[in-house]
Order: structure tokens, then C-alpha cells, then sequence
């Protein structure tokens, strides 16, 4: 049977923007309990029922635990949070308490998922890391193990470990790295979920070229262009944006400033047809122009 509520399990409800000001074109103020109330409320009733989160967003979790209380079956929600980078060389116990720590914050018995923040917490897998989470896993607070990562090499190395099998990645209409390097295919293969975050690229793909000539300079020629693109075939960067991440038929982390901006987005989800033709030729124009300085986070100089 079909599922009735395909948003559940295909969009994702990132909240970083609940306790910083995630992104390099974010001018919006950190939200209250008040705000974060409303847009989880909000997301629930769009439909959404996965939420991402991390213990080095500040407040997030306390926020997002929060709002998911006041809300109806509230265990239909699947929550994926992340353990703090400061915590790779930490004891087990130190790893284990942070993910009860996490729990309580969420005021939850367990989460659906729990991510190592970043690709290279797995080179302590093997020592205090692994152990902790695996005891956490082991006792039921936690249902499945995973890490975000940024580049293919990374998402097929956590492919290829045994204990990982959920991965967060970055794709978005400008970066296909993940698509050429066979990742969603192989994770089809070994029946692992990925994630995809970054949709927008932290915005710079729904910005006019003369910011993102601000804010990321060596992007304002694509940008330039795929505002061509767009313009001539009628399109918006938010739809378009939104039709790439559709197409890669894995759930997409999105994040929001607002209600009305959520609401905006599931509802172009819900309602839009897939223009395939479109996606491949903007692959063949965008990809002799991408480079590593553009497409990855770590690499901005923010200004």
C-alpha cells in the first residue's frame, strides 16, 4: 500500500536554525521556545515527522524537546541527533551520558538515530566512541548509528562499516559529487539510508548573484548562470532546488526560518512533477564549473 503521508518518511525538519544562525546568507534572528513551538507544530501538521538535530546546536535539542511535547502521538516522531565533536576522544561513559543527556533534553526514552557529527570521529570508532554508542545502542536509547560527511570518499567509507547505517551527505543542484560517485547507488545496495542536507547550500542557491558576489565570490559566476538557466525556462531557484533533491529519491534534511516559508516548501514538494530533461541539462552546464571551493562549507571564507 502506498504510503499515505509520503512527506513522513521524505522530508526531514533540520533545526540548526533553532540555536544558531545556520548559514551563510541567514539574517534571521535565533528563535525563541515560542517560534520553535509554532514551526515544529507547524511541520507536524504539514505532515513531517523526522527531525534532525546535534548537541553543538545550542538549544536545539532543548527547543525541539520541548515542542514535540506539546504535541499529539507524539511517538509517531523520529528523531536523528548528533554527538558533539569534542566528544571523539572522550571515555565511554563520557559518550554514553552525553546520549542521555541528549534524551533529556529531548524528553525522550530513545531517538530513531544518533550521527557522529562529522567523518572524522570514525577513526575513534574502535576506542571510547564506539563503545559508548555502542552500549547506548545496546540498551535501547538509540535505534541506529551513523555520521555526516561531506565528501564521496567519506560517505564510502561509512558505507563500507558495519556498525553505520544511517549517512547524512551534501547534494543539491550544483554539487552532484555524491550522484558521480555512485554513493546513493552503493547505499541502495548495502540497504542504508542517506540523508541529503545542503539543498540550498546554505542559501547561496536561492540568493541573487550580487550577494552571493558578497558572500562567496568564486560562486558568482555560477550563479550568474544558473539564474539564466532558471530565468529562461521559467523556473524558481526554491522549485528547482526542491526538484533536484526530489529526484535523488532519498529523505532531504530542510531547514526553515519560518512557518509560512515550511509551509511553501512541502506544499512545491507535495505538488511538483519531476522535470528530468531539465535536471540533466543543467548537470551537463553547471558541472565544467563547479569546484571544491564552491560546493564545500569547510573551504568559505565567510564574510
Amino acid at each position: 500500500m502506498k504510503d499515505p503521508n509520503p512527506i513522513s518518511e521524505e522530508v526531514v525538519l533540520g533545526t540548526a536554525q533553532l540555536g544558531i544562525n545556520y548559514g551563510i546568507t541567514n539574517t534571521s534572528n535565533i528563535p525563541t521556545q515560542i517560534s520553535a513551538n509554532k514551526l515544529i507544530a507547524a511541520a507536524w501538521n504539514l505532515g513531517i515527522r523526522q527531525f534532525d538535530t546535534a548537541q553543538a546546536y545550542p538549544n536545539s535539542e532543548n527547543f525541539l524537546g520541548k515542542a514535540i511535547d506539546q504535541i499529539e502521538h507524539q511517538q509517531e516522531a523520529k528523531v536523528v541527533t548528533k554527538i558533539h565533536p569534542n566528544l571523539q576522544s572522550a571515555t565511554s561513559d563520557n559518550v554514553f551520558n552525553s546520549i542521555k543527556s541528549s534524551l533529556k533534553s529531548l524528553q525522550a526514552k530513545s531517538v530513531w538515530g544518533c550521527m557522529l557529527h562529522n567523518h572524522d570521529m570514525l577513526d575513534y570508532w574502535d576506542k571510547a566512541l564506539g563503545s559508548g554508542l555502542r552500549k547506548a545502542k545496546d540498551l535501547g536509547l538509540l535505534q541506529n548509528l551513523g555520521v555526516s560527511v561531506y565528501t564521496a570518499k567519506q560517505a564510502h567509507r561509512a558505507l563500507d562499516h558495519e556498525g553505520i547505517s544511517i549517512i547524512q551527505v551534501p547534494s543539491n543542484a550544483w554539487d552532484h559529487s555524491m550522484i558521480d560517485a555512485g554513493v546513493f547507488q552503493k547505499a541502495k545496495e548495502l540497504n542504508k539510508i542517506i540523508f541529503v542536507r545542503s539543498l540550498y547550500l546554505q542559501g547561496i542557491l536561492l540568493s541573487p548573484p550580487e550577494l552571493v558576489k558578497s558572500k562567496l565570490p568564486q560562486a558568482y559566476k555560477l550563479s550568474l548562470i544558473w539564474h539564466q538557466f532558471l530565468l529562461t525556462h521559467k523556473l524558481s531557484a526554491h522549485s528547482f532546488a526542491l526538484q533536484f533533491g526530489k529526484s535523488l529519491k532519498s529523505p532531504l534534511v530542510i531547514g526553515s526560518d519560518s512557518t509560512e516559508q515550511l509551509a511553501e516548501t512541502v506544499n512545491t514538494y507535495k505538488h511538483m512533477t519531476l522535470q528530468q530533461s531539465l535536471i540533466e541539462e543543467w548537470k551537463g552546464i553547471c558541472q565544467p564549473l563547479v569546484t571544491e571551493s564552491i560546493i564545500n562549507p569547510t573551504m568559505w571564507s565567510y564574510n
